[in-house]
């Protein structure tokens, strides 16, 4: 492909980005059908981690050359970004402890199938135009950062179809080469073959997206699955035109900051700058916008500049050959030892009706007399699934927590089931919504998150109280400090059995 060409698709990619991720901010987390029109779209571009880490991966790429691996990321993430949301905050709090990927995108990690990844592909594109198996292999080491699985699966997905669309601009090429990089029986592969079949068996969008829910179900609106899919129809069904495109993704719901800025750069590739509506190339402008924490390190400030630099790194590598970087990260590793450990009886629903049990007090006081209900879990996450006999059991769970430096917290607490919980014997969270549960400090479901104060080494009774329902329950307790990054280290014991240290 001639430079000028390359260019100007390249520089379409980071235009569409922006563009999209801005129209879609403000409706990020609502459920759809919307109703959205780019009467609404801000005059600025707008600070998006849908950017931010890319141009910050560039600063490590060209530092590190070839070298690049998952550790070099995320270890520049955790100095550099302090943005600590979802699959961000777990994966710095686990590389704050000591570990590296694929440990930091796999422990503790409820949002490991999170768009976080996915909407990062692009500069891995951009870097091996025309080499998807290239593309594809850097965009798996930068997702085992803060992801696994199809969380993974969806970025390598992204940056090889993309890599493929710089130079071909065959979309349908591309999907299939996007395809050919991911695992044909995992559940974005067949999501996305879903969509594509529903849409040449000409189903309604109301269909589409009813099917997609019911085979695809999840409470997590920065699902990968269901957003990928979005982005999937909206480009399939908007037939390359970019502002119909952008505006049915978006009416979609979800993450539709991250549909609207993934979408965005497919387009941006598709058409090139050249190629966009004028008054859209406009509202671009030419500088960037990204998160303060990362002002001094030498990122692109404009548009022209991130172009280039993406440009400099394509000439420098063009004669390697489109295959996987040698050497790459591990997909597995030995999980670390994380214990959290727990009192937990379960309570018959003939007898909850009772009232609570008498010997809580008991328990409380003298935990070392009940051995027989310890429990240890390996993480601030709790599979309680096998605890539950039949539907309405009640179930209790007693842990003690203790810091070792003064600080005003924040005591996370969230179940799929009814939840009360008591810490220093006061009832603090009281959340009968249930709602599947959502462990994310900013936006906690099926439970609350509460300030709370805390001494050093003074060790706080936690009483939870669950009310069950069916199916699968998970639970999850975690303490964060007042920015919302995970504290460390945390003792979760139980006096008189564990009374050992945890992270």
């Amino acid at each position: 492909m001639h430079q000028p060409e390359l260019k100007d698709r390249i520089e379409g990619c980071w235009i569409g980005k922006g563009i999209g991720g801005t129209l879609g901010m403000p409706f990020e987390g609502c459920k759809g059908p919307l109703s959205v029109s780019f009467d609404q779209i801000s005059n600025h571009m707008l600070p998006n981690d849908d950017l931010d880490l890319q141009l910050l991966w560039l600063k490590v790429l060209e530092e590190h050359g070839l070298n690049t691996r998952a550790r070099h990321l995320a270890h520049a993430a955790a100095k550099h970004y302090h943005c600590y949301p979802d699959e961000y905050g777990v994966a710095r709090w686990n590389t704050a402890r000591g570990w590296e990927p694929p440990l930091t995108g796999r422990h503790n990690n409820r949002f490991g199938d999170g768009m976080g990844a996915a909407i990062r592909s692009e500069l891995w594109a951009c870097i091996a135009p025309g080499r998807p198996s290239f593309a594809a292999s850097l965009a798996r080491e930068d997702a085992l950062v803060d992801h696994f699985g199809d969380g993974v699966y969806a970025e390598m997905f992204l940056a090889a179809m993309e890599s493929h669309l710089l130079v071909s601009g065959n979309l349908a090429d591309a999907l299939a080469s996007g395809f050919d990089h991911i695992p044909t029986q995992c559940r974005l592969a067949k999501s996305l073959r879903q969509i594509q079949n529903d849409i040449e068996k000409s189903y309604s969008l109301e269909e589409i997206l009813e099917r997609r829910d019911r085979k695809f179900p999840t409470a997590n609106f920065t699902d990968v699955i269901q957003n990928l899919c979005t982005i999937l129809l909206a480009l399939l069904s908007g037939k390359g035109d970019v502002e119909n495109s952008l505006l049915l993704a978006i009416s979609c719901g979800g993450d539709t900051d991250c549909t609207g800025a993934t979408l965005g750069s497919i387009l941006g590739i598709l058409h090139g700058a050249s190629g966009f509506p004028p008054h859209l190339r406009a509202l671009a402008g030419s500088d960037l916008a990204f998160h303060p924490s990362l002002g001094g390190l030498g990122l692109p400030e404009k548009l022209e500049e991130l172009t280039d630099r993406c440009l400099t790194l394509c000439q420098t590598w063009e004669d390697l050959p489109d295959a996987p970087l040698p050497n790459l990260t591990p997909d597995e590793a030995p999980v670390p030892a994380d214990p959290h450990h727990w009192l937990i009886f379960n309570v018959p629903v003939e007898k909850s009706m009772s009232g609570e049990p008498e010997n809580l007090r008991e328990i409380q006081n003298h935990p070392e007399n009940f051995s027989h209900l310890h429990h240890c879990e390996n993480g601030i996450h709790l599979d309680l699934t096998s605890r539950v006999n039949q539907p309405g059991d009640v179930l209790y769970l007693f842990t003690w927590i203790r810091v070792e430096v003064d600080c005003e917290a924040k005591l996370m607490a969230c179940a799929d089931a009814g939840i009360t919980v008591w810490f220093d014997e006061k009832e603090i969270i009281n959340y009968h919504g249930r709602h599947p549960a959502i462990p994310a400090f900013h936006r906690t479901e099926g439970g609350a998150t509460v300030r709370v104060t805390l001494e050093a080494n003074k060790t706080y009774p936690v009483r939870i109280r669950l009310l069950t329902g069916s199916g699968v329950l998970n639970g999850c307790l975690a303490l964060g400090d007042q920015q919302d990054r995970y504290l460390h280290p945390v003792h979760f014991d139980v006096p008189g059995i564990s009374n050992g240290k945890t992270l």
